[in-house]
C-alpha cells in the first residue's frame, strides 16, 4: 500500500491498514512512502497545479506494478482518473468542514491589536473591556452541543465551539482590519474576498504542521484548513472557529479517504465489494405517482443518491430523505439534457464513492429504459446491482382504457416495438421488423414442445435463443437457457416447479443480469428473524448484493394475559398491587410506579413499544429502562426512547446483573419483561438484590410453518427461537456445509447444544453488524 510520506498521509494510511488487518488478519499488509509532484514542489501556488498534482507518482507506481494500491485525500483524485486505475471512497470519515486557526495562543483581540487597529472602533471592542468575541450563530441553541455523526455533511457545530456567521466576525473583521490571511484554494480565496474583503490574501504551501508553523512564527495572522487534518493529528484543539458548509462549501472527498488499483485487480474488487452497497434500478411507474409498486418506494425512502428520469408526476420525489440528493437526468426525444455515457458514468462514481444509489426510471426500467448501457458498465466495474420491475405505460394505458392487448377469443398476445433507432433515425415497422422480435409465451411449459416444433416449421433457427423462467422475481426463481433445439429437453429435467413459468424465444433469451456483484456475490441469506427485522436485514442483504429469502420462523404476539386481574405466577400479591398489569386493561398501565423496565432483547423492546402505542401511554411518565446490550439499545432509540443503563461489554445475564447490582436500590420497584421462553432465573437474581420484582411475560413466540425449505447458501438466526423452530420444522442436519450467522450468545449457544459450532456472530447484537461479518467473512473466502 502506497502512501505520500507527509505525517498526515502516512497516519491516516497507517490506520487504514490496520482496520483490514483486523478485517482479514491473514493477510499481511506494507505500507510503503512515496513522494508526489505537491510534496517536491513546495513553492507553486496550488490554485495553479494539476488535479493530478498529489496523486500522479502513487497511481503510476500502481500502474507500473511497483504497488499493489494506493491511499489518497479522496479530494485529491483527479477528474478523469487514468483509464487503467479503479477506485473506491474508504467509509471512514470524518468532518468535511473547514475551520479557521489563529496563531497559537492568541486571540481575535491579539491579532487585531498586532495590526494596530483602533479599539474605540472595533466591533470586537465591548464596552472598554477589551473583550474580543467570535459571534455564534445561536449561542444557546442545542446543536451546538452535539457533534454530526461520522460522515455527516450537516451543519451541526461540534462539542469544540461554534460556527462563523456570515455577517458577524467575518464581514465586521474585514471592514475594519487588514489582516494577512493563507489561503491554498479558490473556494477558500473566494470565501475571504467575500468576509474579509480588506484582508490581504497570502499564498501558502506546506504539509499541516508546516502551515500552523508558519501561522504561529507571525507569517500569518490566520489560515483556513480541513477540519479533518486536524483532527486526524490529533491537532484539533488549534480550531478556533468552524465554518459551515452553507458559507464555505468543502469538495465533495474533504474528510475522506479513498483507495486506488489498477484496474480488473480481482483481489481489490473484492475488497471493494465491502464497501459498497447495491445500486437499485426502480421502476416509478406511469402517470400518476400512486402506479409504483412497495419495492420502489421502499428503495427511495432508503437512498442517498437518487437519479431519475423526466417523471410525469414527480411526488414520488417527495418521499426522499432530505439528506439525499436528487439528479434529474432524464432524456428526451432531441432535447438530451445528460449523455448516455455521463449517466453511467455518474451511477458508477456514486456507487464507487459508497453511496446507496437509486436510479429512477418511468415506466418499468427494462422496457426501452436503455437498462442495458447501465447495468453493463456496472457488471465491468463488478459493481453490485438489483432490478425493481416497475408498471409500463403499455400496461397503464390498455389498463385504464379497456382496450385489452389480451382478451378471450379476440387476442392471444401483442408486440411492443418503437419506430427509433440509436441515434434519433427512423427504424422499419413493416412486416420483416415485426417478425424479428421476440416472442414470450404464456401458460406454455406443458405445451412447450408443440410450440418449439411449430416455431421451426415456420423457419425459425434451431439455433433461437430460448429461456424458460419458472416463478419470475420470487427469491426462488428458476432461469433455464438453452436454444430452440434443447430448451424442451431442459424443462423436462427440471424438478416440476409449483411457480408458473414463461417461456422467452428470441435473441434477448440469450442475456442476462450478472447477480455475483457484491460481497455476497448473488449467495442466497435465508433469514430466520422475525417480520420486524426482515425488511431491514432483506434490504442489507441487498446492499451486498446478495439474495434475501425471507422465510420469518418465530411471529412475535402480545400476551394476552397482560391486562390479568389476578396475581401473575411467582408474584406476592403485595408486589403485584404495584404491578401495571392489575389496573384493569391496557388503558390503565402506570409506569410511574415503577423504578426501572428491565429488558434484555430487541424483540422485547419491539413487542414494549406496541404496547405503549396500544396504551397509549405518556413516555414522559416511563421510569428508567435497563437493556442488555447495544442492539437493544438500539432498538429503543428507533422510537427515540433511551436506555439508562446497559453492561459496557457483558452483553449476557451475568453483565446485566453485575450492572443492577451497581444501580439498584433495596426496595426499588422492577418491572422485568421477557418472553416465555426467557425463563425467571433473572428476575430471581434481581429478588437478591432486596429489590421487589414483577417478572412479567410482555409476548410469546409462535413458530410460523412453511411446506418445505428453500435453498440458500447462509442462514441468518436472531433468536434461539429461531434456532429451535428450524428445528422442528426442517432439523438442523440441513445447517451441514452451510454458513451459520447468529445474534447473541444463547443462539450461539443452542445451536452448539445441537452439535454445530461452527458459526459467525457480528461485533455488536445488530441485524447491521452481524450482516457485515457474514460479508467480511465471504470477502475473505474471496481474497484467500
Amino acid at each position: 500500500m502506497g502512501t505520500r510520506s507527509s505525517n498526515l498521509a502516512v497516519l491516516q494510511s497507517r490506520k487504514t491498514l490496520n482496520r483490514f488487518e483486523e478485517l482479514f488478519p491473514e493477510i499481511k499488509w506494507e505500507l510503503i512512502n512515496c513522494s508526489s509532484p505537491g510534496d517536491r514542489d513546495r513553492k507553486t501556488d496550488l490554485r495553479d497545479t494539476p488535479g493530478n498534482y498529489f496523486t500522479k507518482d502513487l497511481d503510476d507506481l500502481v500502474l507500473d506494478g511497483q504497488l499493489d494500491c494506493a491511499i489518497h485525500s479522496a479530494k485529491d483524485l483527479p477528474y478523469p482518473l487514468p483509464e487503467d486505475i479503479d477506485w473506491f471512497w474508504l467509509p471512514w470519515r470524518e468532518d468535511p468542514r473547514d475551520v479557521i486557526i489563529l496563531p497559537k495562543g492568541k486571540t481575535m483581540k491579539d491579532v487585531v491589536a498586532s495590526r494596530q487597529c483602533n479599539r474605540k472602533h472595533s466591533p470586537f471592542y465591548k464596552g472598554g473591556k477589551g473583550d474580543f468575541e467570535f459571534e455564534l450563530v445561536d449561542k444557546n441553541h442545542p446543536a451546538l452541543k452535539r457533534t454530526p455523526p461520522r460522515g455527516s455533511t450537516r451543519d451541526v457545530p461540534p462539542k469544540t465551539g461554534g460556527e462563523l456567521s456570515t455577517g458577524s466576525l467575518c464581514s465586521s473583521a474585514a471592514t475594519h482590519e487588514e489582516l494577512k490571511i493563507g489561503v491554498s484554494s479558490e473556494r477558500r480565496e473566494k470565501y475571504c474576498k467575500q468576509h474579509f474583503p480588506k484582508a490581504e490574501l497570502l499564498t501558502i504551501r506546506g504539509n499541516i504542521e508546516d502551515r500552523i508553523s508558519q501561522l504561529d512564527a507571525g507569517k500569518y495572522d490566520m489560515i483556513i484548513m480541513a477540519a479533518a487534518a486536524l483532527q486526524r493529528l490529533n491537532l484539533q484543539n488549534r480550531i478556533t472557529q468552524w465554518i459551515s458548509l452553507k458559507n464555505l462549501p468543502t469538495p465533495e472527498g474533504q474528510g475522506t479517504l479513498a483507495l486506488t488499483f489498477k484496474k480488473n485487480d480481482k483481489r481489490f474488487l473484492s475488497l471493494r465489494s465491502l464497501f459498497v452497497k447495491s445500486v437499485t434500478f426502480a421502476g416509478a411507474g406511469v402517470g400518476t405517482a400512486d402506479l409504483y409498486t412497495t419495492a420502489s418506494l421502499k428503495a427511495i425512502q432508503n437512498c442517498d443518491i437518487c437519479l431519475h428520469d423526466h417523471l410525469q408526476d414527480r411526488k414520488l420525489l417527495d418521499e426522499l430523505p432530505q439528506t439525499a440528493k436528487c439528479i434529474c437526468v432524464g432524456k428526451r426525444s432531441g432535447q438530451h439534457s445528460v449523455s448516455q455515457k455521463e449517466i453511467t458514468g455518474l451511477i458508477a462514481d456514486y456507487a464507487r464513492k459508497g453511496y446507496k444509489v437509486v436510479r429512477l426510471k418511468a415506466g418499468d426500467p427494462c422496457i426501452f429504459g436503455r437498462l442495458a448501457e447501465e447495468t453493463e458498465e456496472l457488471e465491468q466495474l463488478r459493481l453490485p446491482y438489483t432490478v425493481i420491475p416497475g408498471i409500463s405505460s403499455i400496461s397503464a394505458a390498455t389498463a385504464g382504457t379497456g382496450m385489452m392487448l389480451t382478451r378471450r377469443n379476440i387476442s392471444r398476445g401483442f408486440a411492443a416495438m418503437t419506430p427509433r433507432k440509436a441515434g434519433g433515425g427512423i427504424a422499419p415497422v413493416n412486416n420483416k421488423a415485426r417478425s424479428e422480435l421476440p416472442i414470450v409465451f404464456f401458460m406454455s411449459i406443458n405445451t412447450a414442445h408443440e410450440v418449439v416444433e411449430e416455431l421451426i416449421k415456420d423457419g425459425l433457427s434451431h439455433k433461437t435463443p430460448a429461456a424458460v423462467v419458472f416463478g419470475a422475481y420470487s427469491d426462488n426463481e428458476i432461469v433455464l437457457r438453452g436454444n430452440l433445439e434443447n430448451i424442451c429437453e431442459k424443462i423436462q429435467e427440471t424438478k416440476n416447479p409449483k411457480n408458473p413459468g414463461l417461456l422467452i424465444i428470441g435473441e434477448p433469451a440469450k442475456y442476462c443480469f450478472d447477480k455475483t456483484l457484491g460481497a455476497y456475490a448473488g449467495r442466497k441469506i435465508l433469514l430466520t428473524c422475525s417480520s420486524a427485522l426482515q425488511d431491514r436485514a432483506a434490504g442489507i442483504v441487498r446492499d451486498y448484493g446478495g439474495i434475501p429469502i425471507q422465510r420469518p420462523l418465530i411471529k412475535l404476539t402480545l400476551n394476552d394475559d397482560v391486562a390479568a386481574s389476578s396475581p401473575p405466577e411467582n408474584v406476592a400479591a403485595n408486589e403485584y398491587k404495584h404491578s401495571p398489569f392489575c389496573k384493569g386493561g391496557l388503558g390503565g398501565f402506570q409506569f410511574e410506579d415503577y423504578d426501572w423496565i428491565v429488558m434484555t432483547s430487541p424483540s422485547s423492546v419491539r413487542c414494549f413499544l406496541e404496547l405503549l402505542k396500544k396504551a397509549k401511554v405518556d413516555l414522559r411518565k416511563l421510569p428508567k429502562i435497563m437493556v442488555c446490550g447495544d442492539g437493544t439499545k438500539k432498538e429503543l432509540e428507533r422510537s427515540s426512547v433511551f436506555a439508562d443503563a446497559a453492561p459496557e461489554f457483558d452483553f449476557g445475564a451475568t453483565g446485566i446483573l453485575k450492572t443492577a447490582q451497581k444501580i439498584f436500590v433495596p426496595g426499588q420497584k422492577i418491572l422485568r419483561l421477557r418472553s416465555d421462553k426467557a425463563g425467571t432465573t433473572l428476575a430471581d437474581k434481581f429478588r437478591k438484590l432486596d429489590v421487589i420484582v414483577d417478572d412479567r411475560i410482555l409476548y410469546h413466540n409462535e413458530i410460523i410453518t412453511y411446506d418445505n425449505c428453500p435453498e440458500f447458501d447462509a442462514v441468518f438466526f436472531a433468536s434461539a427461537s429461531a434456532v429451535e423452530a428450524f428445528d422442528n420444522l426442517w432439523g438442523s442436519s440441513i445447517l451441514n456445509n452451510k454458513t451459520i450467522l447468529t445474534i447473541g450468545k444463547p443462539t450461539k449457544k443452542l445451536l452448539e447444544e445441537k452439535g454445530i459450532t461452527e458459526t459467525l456472530s457480528g461485533s455488536e447484537a445488530t441485524v447491521e453488524a452481524s450482516l457485515f461479518t457474514l460479508a467480511t467473512e465471504f470477502v475473505r473466502q474471496a481474497l484467500l
